[in-house]
């Protein structure tokens, strides 16, 4: 029996085709010692990058995914280079007079990331590359399985990839060349998703680098099995491993726990974009839960302490932008004692972005403008919010329609607009955004958000995919699959 693409009301919707078919003898909850599975490709050592504080080695540039870099912007005013994949057509997707942003066509870019010089991303189609941060000149180019959800992470001159097809893969970063893979799931299989043939174990987040040490987590829905691993970046070694995340299992208590999205470090413990939210402690592996959850893809790190959580679904394509992307809002929770969930905003089209100064958040709507509130003034604010609480519920009890004030925090205020990816800077708030029917990237400065600059985009930005590099230029990728560089 096969039916038509359908939609689900719940975070793991997949749309694709159902079929009947015989059992095949898998254990969704077990795989074979990681020996079995690791696969050793070349001992030679990759050449060192001198990565600093202000690149961007990974997704929203650091593993609390708080989008801020110590880079200065300065009056970027122009395009400098557009890569371009073949075959790349504009994208004709979105609705009709709608204020709401386009969301993906099938071939689409990852977030980029930077270091050194260079720009790293990878895509729908499979591919890994690597391009020259000046030029846009492509350097190498690497090929997986599978369609990859995740940029890579860059550290020890090595380039970490999740893969969709269910390998994690470790690159030499200035070449391609493969140094070993890990296949993450308990063997390789592959089904039918948004078009694409996957492994039914895809790393999702990719691969996060904390204290040298690689973390990544394969699988999707939870009945399918969830798979956790800490990794040795130079070797593949495995440091720990959890296969009974998804139905909670022989060890613990994650009965459900998913990965839908992103991940991020908070406070020792990787957490993931999940319903019921949840994740790993670092150190040992062992699982913790937040009891209910968040629709949404993204998480992040605010002050080492705060889980912020939401955004569109993973399996949300252009057909959905209404519903329920008008129902996946961002909420707040405390990673040492995740009572109660302060909901920061009702619609969920970019993560907020943070430093020790500042916090970026997004507009209660899709369309609006960003609010800039003093970190520590917001964190003061989340402290009381929960310490009224007192037990696990939601913040404020009030429709949907009304999400949590802010606005005796504020600093500034942009002009109004459509976000779709922006980032903190030194110097300023870089925002791609739509503005009535144009597409730009602007900036608006640090101080009091006016805005310095602005650059038309010749097609739509990407949602949440924006990175800025050590000198300032900004990278964006677009829903034609291509990739622009602004700067001065």
């Amino acid at each position: 029996m096969i039916t038509v693409p359908s939609e689900c009301g719940c975070n793991y919707a997949v749309k694709g085709y159902r079929v009947l078919t015989s059992a095949a003898d898998i254990q969704p909850h077990a795989a074979p010692p990681w020996q079995e599975r690791l696969t050793a490709l070349s001992a030679a050592e990759p050449a060192a990058l001198a990565v600093s504080d202000a690149d961007w080695p990974t997704y929203r540039r650091d593993a609390a995914r708080s989008a801020a870099s110590t880079a200065t912007v300065g009056d970027a005013r122009k395009v400098l280079w557009q890569w371009t994949p073949a075959g790349a057509t504009p994208y004709a997707g979105g609705e009709t007079g709608s204020a709401a942003p386009r969301l993906a066509p099938d071939f689409l870019a990852t977030a980029p990331v930077a270091a050194a010089g260079r720009v790293w991303f990878a895509s729908h189609d499979g591919m890994v590359r690597c391009l020259e941060a000046d030029s846009g000149k492509q350097l190498w180019e690497f090929a997986t399985r599978g369609m990859v959800f995740a940029p890579p992470t860059i550290g020890q001159g090595r380039a970490l990839v999740g893969g969709g097809d269910g390998q994690i893969y470790c690159l030499d970063a200035g070449t391609g060349r493969c140094l070993w893979q890990l296949l993450a799931g308990p063997t390789d299989r592959r089904l039918f998703w948004f078009g694409h043939l996957l492994g039914t174990w895809p790393a999702i987040p990719g691969v996060l680098l904390s204290d040298g040490v690689a973390y990544t987590v394969a699988g999707y829905q939870p009945e399918n099995g969830i798979h956790a691993y800490a990794l040795d970046p130079k070797t593949g070694s495995v440091l720990w491993e959890r296969d009974d995340a998804g139905s909670g299992g022989r060890n613990g208590p994650q009965a459900g726990l998913g990965n839908c999205g992103q991940a991020a470090v908070v406070g020792g413990k990787l957490w993931l974009a999940s319903s019921p939210s949840g994740g790993f402690q670092l150190k040992s592996g062992e699982p913790l839960t937040a009891g209910g959850g968040q629709f949404g893809c993204e998480v992040g790190s605010l002050a080492g302490k705060w889980v912020i959580q939401g955004g569109r679904r993973l399996s949300e394509t252009e057909d959905t932008v209404t519903r329920p992307l008008g129902e996946s809002g961002w909420v707040a929770y405390n990673a040492a004692a995740p009572s109660a969930r302060i909901r920061l905003s009702d619609v969920g089209t970019a993560l907020p972005a943070w430093d020790a100064e500042l916090t970026i958040l997004p507009p209660k709507g899709v369309a609006g403008s960003l609010t800039a509130v003093p970190t520590a003034k917001l964190l003061d604010w989340l402290a009381e919010k929960a310490a009224a609480a007192g037990g696990p519920k939601l913040l404020p009890k009030v429709p949907r329609t009304k999400a949590a004030d802010w606005s005796d925090l504020k600093s500034w205020t942009t002009e109004p607009l459509v976000p779709i990816a922006f980032a903190l800077a030194k110097d300023q708030l870089v925002v791609a955004h739509q503005s009535g029917r144009a597409y730009q990237v602007s900036g608006f400065r640090r101080a009091d958000g006016v805005k310095a600059w602005s650059v038309a985009l010749p097609e739509q930005p990407a949602m949440g995919r924006l990175a800025l590099d050590r000198d300032g230029r900004v990278l964006v990728a677009l829903c034609d699959g291509s990739l622009v560089c602004v700067g001065r």
